[in-house]
């Protein structure tokens, strides 16, 4: 009867399960991705697993149902005493709990490593797994160093231990790299059409729960030799020594030997062939056997190149046709020619010219039959030669040759020198290469220096309002140079601080050369007076400045200022000396003049080399002093004078008092003066007369 009423419970229970649906929470729980709870144990400790189940239609908590299987294969269904909650079986030291929701493996021992316990709501069901295990890393295999292979071949790399079991069975692999032809599997990398640009380090991580482990090592995709032949064809002389190049931008990996033949024999002589170059042969002391095939061979693992380079003997070029000049001049010449008949071998690379006397480029080497040569002398024999060249024979082969004369030309500078003197001069000094083929008598010179820019391009009209008080020139027909074609000659006396314009001009009946030069001289006539001026009653005053004085130390130059009114009645003139005068210098002077009149005032300096140029400045108002004007005393005094006349004196004191007003209106008038005073640094003063003061003043305005 009970037998008949456990089987109906069971029954019961596999349709209830079948009928109804269960959810359940774990802890840990499953992560994505992974078929089972995986739980980390240590041994000798206890761990515990949680698993809570809930009948979906009714809400209720079932007690979970729970198994054992063992990695050895041993299965248990689990049962525990009501009492304490302890394992029935005695050899397993499991306990459960909390509505049989806790399930704890007491003393954990390698028995239970990787052991799985499943929960489910009745026996034979399972809602999930847990996984116990002792953490087991998996082992990356480091001793990879350099990985060799192929280029265009494919190549597996195993990277984890497939022997190291780890627990958990979880992780990831990857590498420092983006290379679409790696595939990476759980334990190896595969390398599908490896490429030369595959080439170097890499470095593998793996991610587990234990840690992260790395691996460096060394991918070395190896491929065979290439190049650009270069000698297909050589030619040689007896007893030169030839050089055989094999190849340009020879490449492979690992980079490839090279190995030379002749007639399929290697060649290993070193008396006779120098190998030491990896792409080049050396027959030394090349004999007629030489001539002939030789092939060399790159080789490497990967592959191999060859190429064949046959050796001829060289045969000299002939001598170039039709040798002639033509457009000679007094500095050029053309030269023209034909190819040779026998061109020889191998083919001509160009031709080689040299000319005598020679001139800079000489000899000219040219792939043309025709060439320029300048830099000739005029009225000179010269002699040309061609002769034909190859690579075999740089030297040329048998040379042709004519001689010429250049036509007369225009004379030509060597050297020249422009320089300021110290006596205020421009000293121009020349020397001609050659005359232009024209003797030393035949040579004419122009020069100026002058401080208009323009001088001398005019037609000479005068429209350049040109000044000419600061142009100097210089002419000389035939006969200019001496033996030595030198000449020399000064212009002055110049103006310091001004800038010049220095031209030369050496011509013959053909032509001349010019040449140009700018200068700025220290030493010369002084430049135009900066004037500033300032008026006072009765009083001039005037602020001199000189920008360049023009003198050496110990030297003196004088200001001289002259004051006239606009109508030149009145003119008066000062001279101010200094010694030792800086440019740049301030130099302050007054002059006494009458009032009530427009003055003008102009001023030049002069030293030892001559004048400056005048500087004008006006009109300038000057006020009366007012102690030149009668005073009200002396007013007063002569109208008392005139009341206390006697009336019976009426006669007497009108003549009198006419009398007395005409001496008062005399005493009143302001005396003109006549006196020019002239200061140098001894205050000296010296009179003139007005007729020599306005003919200096006109003097002085020229």
């Amino acid at each position: 009867m009970l037998l008949l009423k456990a089987v109906a419970f069971s029954l019961f229970l596999r349709l209830s399960f079948s009928q109804a649906n269960y959810s359940y929470t774990s802890t840990p729980s499953r992560l994505p991705g992974q078929d089972a709870v995986y739980v980390i144990a240590t041994v000798g400790q206890s761990q515990s697993i949680f698993c809570n189940i809930t009948n979906d239609q009714t809400g209720d908590i079932v007690p979970p149902v729970w198994s054992l299987s063992t990695i050895n294969g041993s299965q248990f269904d689990l049962s525990f005493n009501d009492t304490n909650g302890l394992s029935d079986d005695p050899s397993l030291s499991l306990m459960i709990s909390g509505g049989d929701t806790n399930l704890t493996v007491l003393a954990f021992t390698e028995y239970y490593n990787r052991a799985i316990f499943s929960c489910g709501p009745m026996p034979g069901t399972v809602l999930e797994r847990f996984v116990i295990g002792i953490l087991n890393p998996p082992t990356l295999i480091g001793d990879i160093s350099t990985v060799n292979v192929t280029e265009g071949e494919s190549e597996t790399i195993t990277l984890v231990s497939q022997s190291s079991n780890p627990f958990p069975p979880f992780y990831t692999l990857g590498y420092n790299g983006d290379i679409n032809s790696f595939i990476l599997t759980n334990t190896s990398l595969w390398i599908s059409n490896a490429q030369r640009n595959m080439s170097g380090n890499y470095t593998f991580f793996l991610n587990h729960a234990s840690g992260n482990l790395s691996a460096t090592f060394t991918l070395n995709v190896q491929y065979a030799p290439s190049g650009i032949p270069v000698d297909t064809a050589a030619y040689g002389r007896i007893g030169d020594n030839i050089t055989l190049t094999l190849f340009s931008n020879l490449s492979g990996n690992p980079f490839p030997r090279v190995e030379w033949y002749f007639d399929g024999d290697i060649l290993s002589d070193a008396s006779k062939y120098d190998l030491s170059h990896p792409l080049k042969l050396i027959i030394m002391n090349v004999d007629s056997d030489d001539f002939g095939s030789y092939t060399g061979y790159a080789i490497n693992i990967a592959g191999n190149i060859s190429s064949v380079i046959t050796l001829t003997e060289a045969v000299q070029p002939g001598t170039p046709l039709s040798l002639q000049e033509s457009n000679v001049t007094h500095n050029s010449v053309s030269i023209k020619w034909m190819e040779p008949a026998d061109t020889g071998l191998p083919q001509l690379s160009g031709y080689i010219v040299m000319i005598n006397p020679p001139v800079p480029g000489n000899p000219f080497v040219t792939a043309d039959t025709s060439i320029s040569i300048n830099g000739l002398s005029p009225t000179a024999q010269y002699s040309v030669s061609v002769a034909a060249v190859s690579s075999a024979y740089p030297e040329g082969g048998n040379e042709t040759s004519l001689s010429f004369t250049t036509t007369d030309g225009p004379p030509e500078f060597r050297t020249t020198a422009i320089t300021p003197l110290p006596n205020a001069n421009i000293n121009i000094a020349l020397e001609l290469r050659h005359t232009g083929g024209a003797g030393n008598d035949a040579v004419s010179i122009d020069a100026y220096c002058s401080t208009d820019m323009d001088y001398g391009l005019g037609s000479g009209s005068g429209d350049h309002n040109m000044n000419y008080a600061n142009t100097f020139t210089y002419s000389c027909e035939e006969r200019c140079f001496d033996a030595g074609l030198m000449a020399s000659f000064s212009l002055g006396p110049i103006t310091a601080g001004s800038q010049y314009y220095c031209f030369v001009n050496a011509y013959n009946l053909v032509g001349g050369a010019t040449l140009r030069q700018n200068l700025v001289p220290v030493i010369g006539k002084p430049s135009r007076p900066v004037v500033a001026v300032s008026t006072s009653p009765g009083l001039i005053s005037a602020s001199l400045l000189c920008q360049y004085a023009g003198i050496l130390a110990g030297s003196s130059l004088s200001f001289n200022m002259t004051v006239e009114t606009d109508q030149g009645s009145e003119l008066y003139t000062q001279a101010y000396e200094y010694t030792d005068y800086t440019n740049n210098t301030n130099r302050s002077v007054s002059i006494p003049v009458n009032g009530g009149m427009m003055y003008y005032v102009e001023v030049f300096a002069i030293n030892e080399h001559g004048y400056s140029e005048l500087t004008r400045l006006g009109p300038f108002n000057v006020t009366v002093n007012v102690t030149e004007a009668p005073t009200e005393e002396e007013s007063t005094r002569l109208l008392i004078i005139i009341i206390g006349a006697s009336v019976g004196g009426l006669i007497v004191a009108v003549v009198f008092i006419s009398i007395i007003i005409c001496i008062c209106g005399c005493c009143c008038k302001k005396r003109k003066s006549r006196t020019v005073q002239f200061h140098t640094s001894s205050a000296q003063t010296w009179r003139r007369s007005d007729s020599r003061a306005m003919e200096m003043s006109q003097r002085y305005r020229r």
